[in-house]
């Protein structure tokens, strides 16, 4: 009988050990002293960026974009429109020398499915940018 207490006595022991119970506790560690902060960069505005601004709607049987103006309408030439639709078609068209408060609207023969339409603005000085994208 006593060999049966001690063996599970023992046993008991073992398992206490192996569960971790019964190790020592884990060093801490002092945090860091604090180091001064350096003050935030300066936010930057990229100047070659051009500024154009439209506004795009769906309507019952087509898209419509209207050319609002914007700060660099005065250098605009060109915009290139690609609007993807749902179904995996991709419809790009050009306009040339686009008027500000033009609309422009892109027919569609059955159901009007578009997921984004995208413009690039071409600009007299050659550059070309994307100056709007919607998701619809």
């Amino acid at each position: 009988m006593r060999y049966i207490v001690l063996l599970t006595l023992l046993l008991i022991g073992v398992c206490v050990l192996v569960s971790g119970c019964m190790q020592p506790p884990a060093a801490t560690v002092a945090p860091a002293p604090a180091s001064p902060t350096s003050p935030p960069a300066p936010t930057t505005v990229d100047s070659a960026a051009k500024q154009i601004n439209f506004t795009v709607w769906k309507a019952e049987h087509d898209v419509v974009m209207r050319y609002d103006g914007g700060r660099d309408a005065a250098e605009l030439s060109m915009l290139k429109v690609q609007i993807d639709n749902r179904d995996g078609k991709i419809v790009k068209t050009p306009i040339y020398n686009p008027e500000i408060g033009k609309q422009y609207e892109f027919p569609y023969v059955g159901i009007v499915n578009p997921n984004t339409i995208n413009v690039v603005g071409v600009f007299n000085d050659g550059t070309e940018q994307t100056v709007f994208l919607k998701y619809f």
